[in-house]
């Protein structure tokens, strides 16, 4: 028997009922899930560089984690030439006592 076969408008006909989906955005009958034709079109508008705006969204998904980790470096350099600068003072310390 044929399945008939139906379109991406994720609309259901009146009374059909919702077709299995097998988890990878295909339904059993070799449709896709109305999401996965979503995503596949934004994929593919993306290529074309079409939608300036569904591009953006994509570039400014991480500036905070971007801004932490540039804190974090900060520190460690600071902490990095406080050291140093202790280091030294000690160095010079040991420097000046004559030994006995």
């Amino acid at each position: 028997e044929k399945i008939e076969v139906r379109s991406v408008t994720g609309k259901l006909a009146p009374g059909e009922p919702p077709s299995p989906d097998n988890g990878l955005g295909v339904w059993l009958d070799g449709n896709t899930t109305p999401e996965q034709a979503t995503k596949r079109l934004k994929k593919k508008l993306l290529a074309d560089g079409l939608p300036q705006k569904l591009r953006n969204n994509q570039r400014h998904t991480r500036p905070a984690e971007a801004r932490r980790r540039a804190k974090q470096l900060t520190i460690r350099r600071r902490d990095k030439k406080r050291v140093r600068d202790k280091l030294k003072l000690v160095y010079e310390k040991i420097r000046e006592k004559p030994i006995e």
